[in-house]
């Protein structure tokens, strides 16, 4: 036990050092340490289900830097067993519900598999009953499960899924004071969702809203910042919309100003 402890620490300071100089070298050694960690640890022992975790998070991040399908679905298998196990507190089994989520939302975007986003809603909404009573719920929780509402409302379009996603994109929002990092992320969040409504309803409030709240995303994003300019599209595109609907032409002359900006300052290495 005393080994897989060590090899559970020094995983944990390999995959701070690839986060921090990206050796890939350090995250195949993180992994490697991890394995062991968990090969080393009773079923029984409390700290299993973490490590089984901690295995399954390293492999999602080379997932993600190298695409291979298999960390991926080993990364799901091993957060579901850890999660079956049970005997975490309820805080660290949110955590463990809200990476499995993301990890299969993430599967699902690969390929579209309708049963991994349903697992990943379901998983998030039992997160969702973790929270002390009194204690608002967390930022990412509220953002991660809008967005799957969100999804799956454009897959298959019942409006109740974007009803909901919306309701979270505004909790999310008002939890995010001025000044606040995310706070432009939310309002551009906010916007796209109450901008899909208009889209299917027609309701011109919603889209008037969904134009100041872009309006707002593009003031609030700080000089440089990376999503600058696909923030500056999607208000330039909101008022395209509805120049099209009204024909204001104040409203088609600052889209298209919004779209030089928007050309001009996105670099090759941006999010877009």
């Amino acid at each position: 036990q005393a080994t897989a402890a060590a090899d559970n620490r020094l995983a944990l300071l390999l995959r701070l050092r690839h986060d921090h100089r990206g050796d890939h070298t350090d995250l195949d050694l993180a992994i490697t340490h991890a394995e062991a960690s968990v090969s080393g640890t009773d079923p029984t022992d409390p700290y299993y289900p973490v490590r089984l975790g901690n295995l399954g998070l390293r492999l999602a991040t080379r997932f993600n830097l190298s695409g291979i399908a298999a960390d991926l679905d080993r990364s799901i298998d091993l957060a579901r067993t850890g999660l079956s196990i049970g005997g975490v507190s309820p805080h660290e089994r949110r955590r463990l519900l809200g990476n499995l989520a993301i990890r299969l939302r993430t599967r699902h975007n690969q390929g579209a598999d309708p049963a991994d986003l349903d697992a990943s809603i379901d998983f998030e909404e039992e997160a969702m009953t973790l929270a002390a009573p009194g204690i608002t719920q967390p930022l990412w929780l509220l953002n991660n499960l809008g967005i799957s509402l969100s999804t799956r409302y454009s897959n298959r379009g019942d409006p109740a899924d974007l009803d909901r996603s919306i309701s979270l994109a505004e909790e999310a929002l008002a939890l995010s004071p001025h000044g606040n990092a995310d706070r432009p992320s939310r309002l551009n969040n906010l916007s796209l969702v109450i901008s899909t409504r208009y889209e299917h309803r027609g309701d011109p409030a919603d889209l008037d809203r969904s134009i100041d709240l872009s309006a707002q995303a593009v003031a609030e994003s700080p000089e440089g910042s990376p999503f600058l300019a696909m923030r500056q599209h999607n208000h330039g595109t909101h008022l395209a919309i509805r120049y099209d609907r009204q024909g204001d032409p104040s409203d088609l002359d600052l889209a298209i100003d919004l779209a030089r900006s928007s050309v001009a300052g996105t670099l090759p290495e941006s999010p877009e």
